[in-house]
C-alpha cells in the first residue's frame, strides 16, 4: 500500500470513528430531551390536576349574566332560555350537571357531557349559555 492510501485509510477511519461517537451522543441527546419533555408534561398534568378543587355549585350565565345558581349535589331538572328564544334542559343529579337536550342547531352542548369539578364546564354558543362548577379553587 502507498503512503498515500495508507493516509487515506487512516482518514477514513478517523473519520468513521468521529461519525460513530456523533452518533452516539445525538442519540444520547435525543433520549435526554424526550426525557425532559415527558417529564414537563407529567409535571403540568400532576399540576392541573391538584389544582382542580371538588366542585360545590352550579353556575348558570346566558349572554355573560348569571341568571341561576345551584347546588352542585341537590336534583335539578330545569328548562334554561338561552339567547333568542333558544331552550337548553339542565341536569343536576349526583353531584354532576350536564344539558340533557338543547334546541341548539348542533346540539354540542349535549354532547359534551357531565361536569362535577370546579372549573368545568358545558358551552353553547348558539344560546349563549355557560353552565360552569365552581368550588374551592374557582
Amino acid at each position: 500500500m502507498s503512503e498515500v492510501e495508507k493516509t487515506q485509510a487512516s482518514q477514513n477511519e478517523a473519520s468513521t470513528e468521529e461519525h460513530a461517537v456523533h452518533t452516539k451522543n445525538s442519540k444520547r441527546a435525543d433520549w435526554i430531551l424526550l426525557t425532559a419533555v415527558l417529564l414537563t408534561g407529567l409535571v403540568l398534568f400532576a399540576i392541573m390536576a391538584l389544582r382542580t378543587g371538588t366542585g360545590q355549585r352550579v353556575s348558570v350565565r346566558v349572554d355573560g349574566t348569571e341568571v341561576a345558581s345551584y347546588w352542585l349535589y341537590s336534583e335539578v331538572d330545569e328548562v334554561i332560555c338561552g339567547y333568542d328564544g333558544g331552550e337548553n334542559h339542565l341536569r343536576i343529579s349526583g353531584g354532576q350537571a350536564w344539558i340533557a337536550d338543547a334546541d341548539c342547531p348542533d346540539a354540542l352542548c349535549v354532547h359534551m357531557g357531565k361536569i362535577s369539578k370546579a372549573g368545568e364546564s358545558v358551552i353553547c354558543l348558539p344560546h349563549r349559555l355557560v353552565v360552569e362548577v365552581t368550588g374551592e379553587n374557582s
